[in-house]
C-alpha cells in the first residue's frame, strides 16, 4: 500500500491482498535500512520522477507477501 504526500490531496493506492503497511512514497528511501525492498521501490519511483508506476507495482506484487484469507 502506498500513498503520496502532497498539498493536492495525495492519492492512496491500497493493495488489499498484499501485506505491506500504508507507506508514503517519500518515505521509501528512509525505510530501506530496515527493509531493502523499500530501497528498490525508491529507486523505481525516483527513476519515474517520483511517481508510482507499473514497474513499482510489479515489484511490489512480486516481492511482498500476499495476505492469506
Amino acid at each position: 500500500m502506498v500513498h503520496q504526500h502532497g498539498d493536492a490531496g495525495g492519492k492512496k493506492l491500497i493493495y488489499t491482498h498484499v501485506s505491506m503497511p500504508l507507506t508514503a512514497i517519500d518515505d521509501f528511501r528512509g525505510l530501506a535500512a530496515e527493509d531493502p525492498r523499500f530501497g528498490e521501490l525508491a529507486a523505481i519511483v525516483e527513476a519515474n520522477n517520483g511517481l508510482w508506476c507499473a514497474a513499482a507495482e510489479r515489484y511490489l506484487l512480486d516481492n511482498w507477501d500476499p495476505i492469506d484469507d
